[in-house]
C-alpha cells in the first residue's frame, strides 16, 4: 500500500473516532476473510489480495488516530 498522505490519515482517524459501527464493520469484514482464507477452493490468489486488503485498511484505521496525533506535534 502506499503511503497515505496526512489528509487521509486525519480522515480515518475522524472516523476511527466518530463512526464506530464503520469500525466494527471494517474489523468484521476483514476477520471474515482471514476465516475464508484457509476455505478458498476456487483462486487463492484473489482470496489472499481480499485478505490483504482489507487487512492493510483495518490497521490504517486502527493506527490513524495515532498517526494523526503524531503529525500534529511536529
Amino acid at each position: 500500500m502506499i503511503q497515505p498522505d496526512e489528509t487521509v490519515v486525519r480522515a480515518f482517524a475522524h472516523i476511527a473516532q466518530n463512526a464506530p459501527a464503520v469500525k466494527e464493520f471494517i474489523a468484521t469484514q476483514y476477520k471474515t476473510e482471514l476465516d475464508r482464507l484457509p476455505h478458498a477452493t476456487s483462486n487463492m490468489a484473489v482470496a489472499q489480495g481480499r485478505c490483504q486488503v482489507w487487512g492493510e485498511i483495518h490497521n490504517l484505521l486502527q493506527e490513524a488516530p495515532v498517526l494523526a496525533a503524531e503529525s500534529r506535534r511536529g
